[in-house]
Parts: C-alpha cells; structure tokens; sequence
C-alpha cells in the first residue's frame, strides 16, 4: 500500500489548519496535518550528553544492538502506532556541533532518525520513518527543537517538535520527544482555499435544506 493510498483511505473531515476546516485537501497532507508522534526511552534506556572539541554527542542507551525507543500516546494519524512487532523503533545517536552559548546543532540530513514505527493497517514493524534536518540542542535546559521529515514510502510530510530531557541535571537522563506532521509554506495555500470551497458548499447545502 502506498503512502498515497494510506492517507486517501483514512482521510478525515474537519482536519484543522489555521482555524479553517478543511473537508478534503491534497492527499500527501490531508491525513498527517496536526498529528502528533510521541516517544520516550524504554526501561533501562536513556540518553548521556558529552561536549568537547567542538562537538557534542548525545548518546541513546537502549537494548542490545541499537537504541530502542517507547512510543506514547500519539493523536491524530498516528493514534495506535506500536513499535511491535519486533524490533522496537529505533534512535539514531547524533553529533552535535558546538556554536557556542550552550548550544549544539545539527543540520544536513540524517535519514531513518527514527525507524522500527509501526502503523494500524500496515504489516510489519518499520512503516513510518522520520529523517532528521535540523536540531538544536541547548545544554543548559536540555531540550532541543528539532525538523524533518516523515516518510512512509516514497511519500513525505514535514515534521517538527521538541525533544526534552534532563541532561542538564545529570547523566544518564530520561527523555521524551513529540513531533507533529505540519504542512509545508507552499501547500498552506491549496488546504485553505479547500477548505474554504468546503464551508462554502456547506453553506450551500444548508440553504438548499432550509
């Protein structure tokens, strides 16, 4: 099944963007926009930060052979994503580069930052993906602002969210990251203009009835 074929068959009415309502919208974005993923480490997972050199390094504790990662309550599209079955989702550790003031980022491209993330309706354990552009790392709070992209196939919607953790208290830490499917600049204006096609033959309709 594509990704295409995915978000046309669970496309919802109502989706809303801006404080419009949206009825139908361009199928890569109709589905995603406004769901939210949620995820946090496992038992006896967490994350240790080191800075040196220039660089900084965030370092995901998991299970044997990579870092497993927990799914929480998502919303949206992603209501019932599981990370089974096997294996677990996945987080990749990163290298961070020290801009000074406390803070590290990373921009470029890091493919499959999260894996392993199964979808209702989707065999197998690594459906979904997200690939990493951008985050932003400060020391002293430890949380981080982070963008990308997730990608089910050849299909893709931009992401964006806040990862949080307690580094900044001491190592190892618990943490916590929630992204949510956003649109992108370019397609803001075809989901309006839908939506507002939609309230318009809704108000039609109503004076139609009446």
């Amino acid at each position: 099944m594509s990704f295409k074929a995915f978000v046309s068959s669970a496309a919802i009415a109502g989706t809303l963007v801006t404080g419009t309502v949206l009825a139908s919208a361009p199928a890569e974005a109709a589905i995603l926009v406004g769901s939210r993923l949620n995820l946090q480490n496992v038992t006896r997972g967490g994350v240790s930060f080191s800075s040196g050199g220039g660089v900084g390094t965030l370092d995901f504790e998991g299970l044997a052979g990579g870092q497993a990662v927990g799914l929480g309550a998502s919303t949206g599209s992603f209501t019932g994503a599981t990370s089974l079955p096997l294996p677990l989702a996945r987080i990749q550790d990163l290298t961070l580069t020290d801009i000074g003031g406390g803070m590290f980022e990373f921009t470029g491209l890091l493919p499959s930052f999260l894996s392993g993330i199964d979808l209702p309706g989707f065999p197998g354990g690594n459906d979904l993906q997200f690939d990493l552009t951008k985050f932003i790392f400060r020391q002293s709070t430890g949380d981080a602002d982070i963008e990308g992209f997730f990608r089910l196939g050849s299909e893709s919607i931009q992401g964006s969210g806040l990862f949080t953790t307690q580094t900044n208290l001491g190592n190892p830490s618990s943490f916590s990251l929630s992204i949510e499917a956003v649109p992108t600049p370019a397609l803001l204006p075809g989901l309006i203009g839908m939506g507002v096609a939609a309230l318009r033959r809704k108000k039609e309709e109503v004076e139609e009835s009446a």
